[in-house]
Protein backbone atom coordinates (compact mmCIF):
# COMPACT_ATOMS: atom_id res chain seq x y z
CA UNK A 1 0.00 0.00 0.00
CA UNK A 2 1.15 3.55 -0.70
CA UNK A 3 2.40 5.58 2.26
CA UNK A 4 -0.04 8.00 3.88
CA UNK A 5 2.04 10.94 2.64
CA UNK A 6 1.82 9.62 -0.95
CA UNK A 7 -1.93 9.12 -0.57
CA UNK A 8 -2.36 12.73 0.55
CA UNK A 9 -0.19 14.12 -2.22
CA UNK A 10 -2.23 12.14 -4.74
CA UNK A 11 -5.51 13.71 -3.66
CA UNK A 12 -4.37 17.35 -3.53
CA UNK A 13 -3.88 19.94 -6.24
CA UNK A 14 -2.15 23.31 -6.06
CA UNK A 15 -4.45 26.28 -5.57
CA UNK A 16 -4.19 29.99 -4.85
CA UNK A 17 -4.88 31.21 -1.34
CA UNK A 18 -6.00 34.52 0.11
CA UNK A 19 -3.97 36.02 2.95
CA UNK A 20 -7.10 37.81 4.21
CA UNK A 21 -8.87 34.57 5.21
CA UNK A 22 -9.61 34.10 8.90
CA UNK A 23 -9.61 30.73 10.69
CA UNK A 24 -11.91 29.45 13.43
CA UNK A 25 -11.19 26.40 15.57
CA UNK A 26 -13.58 23.48 15.01
CA UNK A 27 -13.96 20.99 17.85
CA UNK A 28 -15.59 18.11 15.95
CA UNK A 29 -18.04 17.35 13.08
CA UNK A 30 -21.05 18.23 15.28
CA UNK A 31 -19.54 21.67 15.84
CA UNK A 32 -19.14 22.06 12.07
CA UNK A 33 -22.78 21.15 11.48
CA UNK A 34 -23.91 23.61 14.15
CA UNK A 35 -22.03 26.60 12.74
CA UNK A 36 -23.09 25.80 9.16
CA UNK A 37 -26.73 25.76 10.22
CA UNK A 38 -26.74 28.53 12.83
CA UNK A 39 -23.62 30.63 12.33
CA UNK A 40 -20.93 31.15 14.96
CA UNK A 41 -21.99 32.66 18.29
CA UNK A 42 -20.13 33.87 21.35
CA UNK A 43 -20.72 31.84 24.50
CA UNK A 44 -23.03 34.44 26.11
CA UNK A 45 -25.53 33.85 23.29
CA UNK A 46 -25.59 30.07 23.69
CA UNK A 47 -27.14 27.57 26.05
CA UNK A 48 -24.79 25.20 27.88
CA UNK A 49 -25.78 22.38 25.45
CA UNK A 50 -24.71 24.50 22.47
CA UNK A 51 -21.29 25.55 23.77
CA UNK A 52 -18.39 23.74 22.10
CA UNK A 53 -15.63 26.00 23.41
CA UNK A 54 -15.73 25.99 27.20
CA UNK A 55 -12.68 28.27 27.29
CA UNK A 56 -14.29 30.77 24.92
CA UNK A 57 -14.94 34.43 25.61
CA UNK A 58 -18.35 35.63 26.75
CA UNK A 59 -19.03 38.22 24.04
CA UNK A 60 -16.35 37.68 21.41
CA UNK A 61 -15.30 34.94 18.99
CA UNK A 62 -11.62 34.14 18.56
CA UNK A 63 -10.29 34.03 15.01
CA UNK A 64 -6.76 33.62 13.65
CA UNK A 65 -4.76 34.39 10.53
CA UNK A 66 -2.11 32.23 8.89
CA UNK A 67 1.04 34.30 9.31
CA UNK A 68 4.64 33.41 8.60
CA UNK A 69 6.46 35.50 11.19
CA UNK A 70 8.69 32.96 12.89
CA UNK A 71 9.72 35.47 15.56
CA UNK A 72 6.14 36.13 16.69
CA UNK A 73 3.90 34.06 18.94
CA UNK A 74 0.97 32.69 16.97
CA UNK A 75 -1.78 30.20 17.71
CA UNK A 76 -2.88 29.30 14.18
CA UNK A 77 -0.01 26.82 13.74
CA UNK A 78 -0.91 24.99 16.97
CA UNK A 79 -4.61 24.73 16.12
CA UNK A 80 -3.98 23.70 12.51
CA UNK A 81 -1.65 20.92 13.63
CA UNK A 82 -4.37 19.07 15.57
CA UNK A 83 -7.78 19.62 13.96
CA UNK A 84 -9.70 21.12 11.01
CA UNK A 85 -10.28 24.87 10.98
CA UNK A 86 -13.18 26.76 9.47
CA UNK A 87 -12.22 29.39 6.90
CA UNK A 88 -14.01 32.73 6.85
CA UNK A 89 -13.86 35.93 4.81
CA UNK A 90 -15.13 39.50 5.06
CA UNK A 91 -15.56 39.27 8.84
CA UNK A 92 -15.63 42.44 10.91
CA UNK A 93 -12.94 41.93 13.55
CA UNK A 94 -11.03 43.78 16.23
CA UNK A 95 -7.25 43.36 16.55
CA UNK A 96 -5.92 42.03 19.83
CA UNK A 97 -3.08 43.50 21.88
CA UNK A 98 -0.80 41.82 24.40
CA UNK A 99 -1.22 44.43 27.14
CA UNK A 100 -1.55 43.30 30.75
CA UNK A 101 -4.29 45.83 31.62
CA UNK A 102 -6.49 44.53 28.76
CA UNK A 103 -6.51 41.03 30.23
CA UNK A 104 -9.00 42.17 32.87
CA UNK A 105 -11.44 43.13 30.07
CA UNK A 106 -11.37 39.72 28.36
CA UNK A 107 -14.98 38.89 29.24
CA UNK A 108 -16.36 42.41 29.04
CA UNK A 109 -18.36 43.80 26.14
CA UNK A 110 -15.79 46.58 25.59
CA UNK A 111 -14.00 46.64 22.20
CA UNK A 112 -10.50 46.57 23.69
CA UNK A 113 -9.29 43.05 23.07
CA UNK A 114 -6.50 41.10 24.72
CA UNK A 115 -4.51 38.13 23.47
CA UNK A 116 -1.00 36.86 24.03
CA UNK A 117 -0.97 35.71 20.38
CA UNK A 118 0.10 37.98 17.51
CA UNK A 119 -2.29 36.34 15.04
CA UNK A 120 -5.54 36.56 17.03
CA UNK A 121 -8.50 38.73 16.10
CA UNK A 122 -11.93 38.81 17.73
CA UNK A 123 -15.42 39.25 16.29
CA UNK A 124 -18.29 40.59 18.39
CA UNK A 125 -21.20 38.26 19.31
CA UNK A 126 -21.80 36.38 16.03
CA UNK A 127 -20.62 35.54 12.54
CA UNK A 128 -23.14 34.70 9.81
CA UNK A 129 -22.75 31.27 8.21
CA UNK A 130 -22.57 33.02 4.82
CA UNK A 131 -19.05 34.12 5.77
CA UNK A 132 -17.88 30.48 5.75
CA UNK A 133 -15.85 29.77 2.61
CA UNK A 134 -14.14 26.47 3.37
CA UNK A 135 -12.29 24.10 5.68
CA UNK A 136 -8.56 23.87 6.32
CA UNK A 137 -6.90 20.68 7.52
CA UNK A 138 -3.15 19.97 7.59
CA UNK A 139 -3.46 16.41 6.27
CA UNK A 140 0.04 16.31 4.75
CA UNK A 141 1.78 17.21 8.02
CA UNK A 142 -0.46 14.87 10.03
CA UNK A 143 0.26 11.98 7.66
CA UNK A 144 3.98 12.67 7.98
CA UNK A 145 4.08 13.07 11.77
CA UNK A 146 1.18 11.31 13.49
CA UNK A 147 -0.80 8.47 11.87
CA UNK A 148 -3.38 8.29 14.68
CA UNK A 149 -4.10 12.01 14.42
CA UNK A 150 -4.28 11.75 10.64
CA UNK A 151 -6.86 8.93 10.79
CA UNK A 152 -8.96 10.82 13.34
CA UNK A 153 -9.06 13.96 11.19
CA UNK A 154 -9.66 11.99 8.00
CA UNK A 155 -12.73 10.54 9.73
CA UNK A 156 -13.81 14.04 10.85
CA UNK A 157 -13.49 15.37 7.29
CA UNK A 158 -15.51 12.43 5.95
CA UNK A 159 -18.34 13.24 8.34
CA UNK A 160 -18.21 16.90 7.31
CA UNK A 161 -18.27 16.00 3.61
CA UNK A 162 -21.24 13.66 4.15
CA UNK A 163 -23.07 16.47 5.96
CA UNK A 164 -22.31 18.90 3.11
CA UNK A 165 -23.63 16.43 0.54
CA UNK A 166 -26.80 15.98 2.56
CA UNK A 167 -27.28 19.76 2.84
CA UNK A 168 -26.28 20.50 -0.79
CA UNK A 169 -23.24 22.50 0.32
CA UNK A 170 -19.94 22.58 -1.52
CA UNK A 171 -17.24 24.11 0.67
CA UNK A 172 -13.68 23.46 -0.52
CA UNK A 173 -11.14 21.77 1.76
CA UNK A 174 -7.60 23.14 1.80
CA UNK A 175 -4.38 21.70 3.17
CA UNK A 176 -1.96 24.48 4.12
CA UNK A 177 0.79 22.02 5.13
CA UNK A 178 2.71 22.77 1.96
CA UNK A 179 1.63 26.40 1.76
CA UNK A 180 4.11 28.55 -0.16
CA UNK A 181 3.53 32.27 -0.63
CA UNK A 182 0.17 32.73 -2.34
CA UNK A 183 -0.31 29.00 -2.98
CA UNK A 184 -1.84 26.18 -0.95
CA UNK A 185 -3.39 22.80 -1.89
CA UNK A 186 -7.05 21.90 -2.36
CA UNK A 187 -8.14 18.43 -1.26
CA UNK A 188 -10.37 16.27 -3.44
CA UNK A 189 -13.39 15.40 -1.30
CA UNK A 190 -14.21 12.11 -3.05
CA UNK A 191 -10.65 10.96 -2.40
CA UNK A 192 -11.07 11.75 1.32
CA UNK A 193 -14.19 9.58 1.49
CA UNK A 194 -12.49 6.75 -0.41
CA UNK A 195 -9.32 6.82 1.70
CA UNK A 196 -11.31 6.95 4.92
CA UNK A 197 -13.28 3.85 3.89
CA UNK A 198 -10.08 2.08 2.91
CA UNK A 199 -8.22 2.85 6.15
CA UNK A 200 -11.06 2.61 8.66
Amino acid sequence: MRSLVSEVMGMEKRQERNIDWFYYNLKNPEHFESVCQNGIWANACLTSKEIFDYHGLAYYIRLYKAVSHFDKKNHYDTLASISPLLMLKDVKVLPCHNKAYLRQLRNSILPFRYSCYEDEYQAFLSIDSKKIIGIECALYDMAKENEGLFLKNLSYLSEMITFMERESMDLPIYDHSRMCGMFTHEVDKESVLYLNRKLN
